[in-house]
């Protein structure tokens, strides 16, 4: 809104983690199952990163509640102090303290689910369909312009679990390569003139 009051041409994109994977991996060969869920949780008690506490317990209560109906449900852990926290409750827990080990381990999963903005992103990525559990306005404002990141409540979240992981593939992969499109346009022109 400040832009276009003070007239400056611009364009709203979807951020540019959409491209955090390569191709070959939102390629990868193996039958979507459409039962294995990665659910990106985290934790109340990180000062920078926290989420409600009611939010953090309905999380926990969520992925108990899709075990009991069939789901295999993977809780992915970004930081340790959350890995930490849920491995004892909540295993089967995957956690890497390297960042660039998340493309390749949400690649094994048909959906996810997530507390965290970018790990639902990361899902958009890789051509798999997300929900995000987070209703802050920031996060809940970056995921409009992901059509394949779906809000949810936490209670509502069972109901929306099987029209979501059935959304068809092609589509959010023709959508990737528009935003991509457009990114690169944009690049064009600002950089034209530019030493390569």
């Amino acid at each position: 809104r400040a832009l276009k009051e003070i007239r400056v041409k611009h364009e709203v994109l979807p951020c540019p983690a959409l491209f955090t994977t390569a191709v070959s991996i939102t390629r990868k060969k193996r039958k979507r199952q459409h039962r294995r869920i990665a659910f990106v949780i985290q934790t109340n008690r990180t000062i920078n990163q926290s989420i409600p506490e009611e939010l953090v317990h309905a999380s926990i209560w969520e992925v108990k509640r899709l075990r009991e109906h069939g789901f295999k449900v993977d809780v992915i852990c970004h930081y340790i102090d959350e890995f930490a926290e849920f491995s004892r409750s909540l295993a089967p827990i995957r956690y890497s303290y390297d960042s660039s080990d998340y493309p390749s381990i949400f690649a094994d999963y048909d959906l996810v689910i997530s507390t965290r903005l970018h790990g639902a992103i990361i899902a958009n990525s890789l051509g798999k369909p997300a929900i995000l559990l987070n209703a802050d306005s920031r996060s809940t404002g970056a995921a409009k312009l992901f059509p394949f990141i779906h809000v949810t409540a936490p209670n509502d979240l069972l109901s929306q679990v099987d029209k979501v992981v059935n959304l068809p593939i092609h589509k959010l992969m023709k959508w990737k390569s528009k935003i991509k499109a457009q990114y690169i346009k944009f690049l064009q022109v600002a950089l034209k003139g530019q030493k390569k």
